[in-house]
């Protein structure tokens, strides 16, 4: 459940997808993130998603710091993060301070309720996308007009509202929760309260798989005692690797597994990490 619908880079999903159903509502995909705090005022602003992306319209305060520290890390491309380095160490390396401290921890505790330290690096990949020096000064070059989002006035419309927390945290009703997010949306501008038709609520066990540092020694352990009973795990929760576990990466594990039990052909698109930890 979420705001996602189906999408993807890998043509035989997408062949298989249009085999399937031959008539698709397609939506250009219009992602930003609220930096309001950066701004230190009420209100919203809204700058294109991945925020990495969007340094330009930052405040010139932070502007400039996040500028400074991609900068110095394009004239010092020596050294390699070792194998076990945190998202934290990740971050660091490839954005810098400012970057960290004005997206990457607030994002990273409010979308996975763990801080960056608490995170691996190992799962990052295509998830966490990297600016190219050229990109960065094309977008210098673009003009500070705030986009806004309006809602359409005249009809009835949805907001769909997803609230991250640990399974331990009982410090909020789900009543409590709701009026909270309420009044964040109507503190945003989003919404007006007097405009509110109907609230609905529901709470999903299962989000995200998390990776954290022990996740790929873990996942052999797992997948080692799994497969002498000749069970093989994959997908979302069944594999248990965020950077593979969108829709198409799922169906595209159980058609690679099913090439390899029959035609012998090696899975590309999961790794059970088996072969990178030693049996004790």
């Amino acid at each position: 459940m979420g705001g996602h619908v189906t999408f993807s880079n890998h043509q035989y999903y997408k062949t298989a997808t249009r085999w399937a159903v031959e008539e698709w509502n397609e939506i250009g995909r219009n992602c930003k993130v609220d930096m309001s705090p950066l701004w230190n005022e009420p209100g919203i602003h809204l700058v294109p998603y991945p925020a990495q992306f969007a340094v330009p319209l930052f405040p010139n305060e932070h502007k400039e710091k996040c500028l400074r520290d991609l900068r110095e890390r394009y004239s010092d491309q020596n050294g390699k993060l070792s194998k076990n380095a945190t998202f934290e160490e990740w971050v660091l390396r490839n954005f810098g301070p400012a970057m960290n401290e004005a997206f990457f921890i607030p994002y990273t505790i409010k979308v996975w309720t763990l801080g960056v330290e608490e995170m691996s690096s190992n799962w990052v990949g295509e998830r966490v996308a990297k600016l190219p020096k050229e990109r960065l000064e094309e977008l210098c070059a673009m003009s500070e007009d705030e986009v806004v989002m309006t809602p359409n006035g005249e009809k009835y419309w949805s907001l769909l509202v997803e609230c991250a927390r640990k399974p331990e945290d009982t410090t909020a009703s789900e009543e409590e929760i709701k009026k909270a997010t309420v009044a964040g949306l109507v503190r945003k501008g989003m919404i007006e309260e007097g405009n509110i038709v109907s609230l609905w609520s529901t709470t999903l066990n299962y989000g995200y798989p998390i990776p954290t540092p022990q996740r790929d020694e873990e996942l052999a352990r797992a997948h080692r005692e799994l497969e002498k009973w000749s069970i093989y795990s994959r997908g979302r929760f069944g594999g248990w690797k965020y950077e593979v576990s969108n829709q198409d990466h799922c169906f595209l594990q159980g058609k690679e597994f099913i090439d390899r039990i029959v035609l012998g052909e090696p899975e590309r698109m999961y790794k059970t990490c088996v072969d990178e930890f030693a049996e004790e």
